[in-house]
């Protein structure tokens, strides 16, 4: 899987400053679901009718810190993000 192959050089540019956080977590993440595995910093979620239902999360209590860590907000203010952009009030049928 490619996004496996370059996650070492992704997590290098995070290391040196040369790419985001926010984008170093992502793809952890999402190379992690993606080998059935918990993820880190809880970017990853399936939609499930008007529902974001979160894929496993290692040691979620600590998640926020994780985020905090790599420059994310916290879970909850992602998901009510997540929730805003995926399911918008004002919508035209």
């Amino acid at each position: 899987m490619l996004q496996k192959e370059v996650l070492p050089l992704v997590r290098n540019a995070y290391l040196t400053g040369t790419l985001k956080g926010q984008d170093f977590a992502m793809l952890q993440d999402r190379v992690l679901v993606k080998e059935g595995k918990p993820q880190i910093y809880g970017t990853q979620f399936k939609i499930k009718g008007k529902e974001l239902i979160l894929d496993l999360i290692e040691d979620e209590p600590n998640v926020d810190r994780r985020r905090a860590e790599v420059g994310l907000p916290s879970l909850a203010e992602y998901l009510a993000m997540a929730k805003r952009f995926y399911f918008p009030e004002n919508k035209p049928e």
